[in-house]
């Protein structure tokens, strides 16, 4: 047995001891801490195992990404439980309820940003062609200089369909509207975005929870869920062959642990100056943010970018979609094994907010499912390559903003005339 292979048993023997401790501590399969790692761990454990079974595919996953695997996994399910230990915060408990119309009104302006930003990257390709192979005609020609307009319409979408089903009677109208407005996106991510808001909706906040949790359901939703991945890539890709498709949805995840393997192997030859010492990470983080019509000379490649440009040159000139290193690429890149000291902190720090959302749930209030929903996923606004700790912050922040709008204050009554 070689270390690679050791490691990674290791791997899915703690991955199964973190769901067994999510579990005991919430006293329920269905937790926050399972749903935000159903596709991960599926994606990592379970495709793995599975591919070489229906095609000739080798993903050699190496030592090193197993242990930031482990490492990660630790410091989640670590921080997970120091969360949901914590007091709920009464000041949020006490907050007042939000008016229905209001509620209503901020879904409906959200839809509408939506539609005005998305606008210009539909209107050139046409409707007919963005429905008949959006990943050719949207996703493909969208990687530079639409970067703003493509990920917040996303954004706008997503928060449509998260308030949508609290402000609107009728679900499944919510529901068909965010499928259909996800598929000119060429992106089966978008599918996955409405598969989480639909989960964290139902199993948390929807009567129909107590139904959803018994065994059977339980199985069924994992059996559904794992059937999305290949759903969503022929949606999205409809001129893709049989065997491209099962190339394409094999791959799918675990490519990240690949590529993050060929990195670290040979990541002295493809950077010979050696790590970045925060660059990578500062790059993805900053200029991330500066629109190209701004900065004309904004370059091409930068941070996570500029890993993949040297690493797979090819793929990545293509602009349609660069080779991704995953959750670990920047911290490996910046620091080398020391990478892991942030890659734990992190993962601490995401475990300990989503078991603090996860403690505080209001059942019947949006403002909580905004809150659970950015700690499973990641949020709602979305920014390509930002840093998964980063992408939460920010979401947070707009929360924040958020509230205040969402926020009902009754009006000041007069004081009392001296009699």
């Amino acid at each position: 047995m070689t270390s690679a292979t050791l490691v990674s048993v290791l791997a899915l023997v703690l991955a199964a001891a973190s769901v067994w401790v999510s579990v005991r501590a919430t006293r329920t399969l269905l937790n926050g801490y399972v749903i935000a790692n159903l596709l991960r761990f599926a994606t990592i454990y379970i495709i793995p195992a599975v591919a070489p079974l229906f095609i000739d595919i080798e993903l050699p996953v190496s030592t090193t990404a197993w242990t930031f695997a482990m490492v990660a996994q630790t410091g989640e399910i670590l921080g997970y439980l120091a969360g949901l230990n914590r007091v709920p915060s009464a000041r949020f408990a006490k907050l007042p309820e939000i008016p229905p119309q209001r509620l209503k009104t901020v879904a409906i302006l959200s839809f509408a940003a939506y539609a005005v930003t998305f606008a210009p990257i539909l209107i050139p390709v046409g409707i007919v062609a963005a429905f008949r192979n959006p990943r050719a005609e949207i996703y493909e020609v969208t990687r530079s200089g639409f970067g703003q307009f493509y990920f917040v319409s996303g954004s706008f979408l997503t928060l449509f369909c998260l308030l949508g089903l609290f402000a609107f009677r009728r679900k499944w109208i919510v529901i068909l509207i965010g499928t259909v407005a996800s598929i000119p996106y060429g992106n089966k991510t978008r599918f996955f975005i409405l598969a989480n808001i639909l989960l964290t909706y139902y199993l948390f906040f929807h009567p129909v929870q107590k139904y959803l949790r018994r065994p059977v359901a339980v199985a069924a939703t994992g059996v559904l869920l794992l059937a999305l991945i290949p759903v969503a890539f022929w949606v999205t890709s409809y001129d893709l062959e049989l065997n491209e498709l099962h190339q394409f949805v094999l791959g799918f995840g675990v490519e990240f642990q690949v590529n993050f393997s060929i990195l670290a192997k040979d990541f002295a030859s493809y950077f010979p100056g050696g790590f970045f010492g925060g660059r990578i990470f500062l790059e993805d983080n900053l200029l991330a943010f500066a629109p190209r019509f701004l900065w004309p000379g904004k370059p091409q490649f930068f941070g996570a970018l500029h890993l993949a440009d040297t690493v797979f040159p090819v793929l990545t000139a293509l602009e349609q979609g660069a080779p991704s290193f995953g959750p670990f690429g920047q911290p490996y890149a910046d620091f080398g094994n020391f990478g892991l000291m942030q890659v734990i902190a992190e993962h601490a720090f995401l475990g300990y907010v989503l078991g603090r959302c996860e403690a505080g749930i209001r059942v019947n209030d949006a403002r909580s499912f905004l809150l659970l929903y950015t700690a499973i996923t990641g949020g709602f606004v979305s920014v390509g390559g930002l840093n998964p700790t980063i992408a939460v912050l920010l979401n947070l922040a707009v929360i924040a903003v958020l509230f205040k709008i969402l926020r009902y204050e009754s009006p000041r009554q007069p004081a009392a005339m001296p009699s």
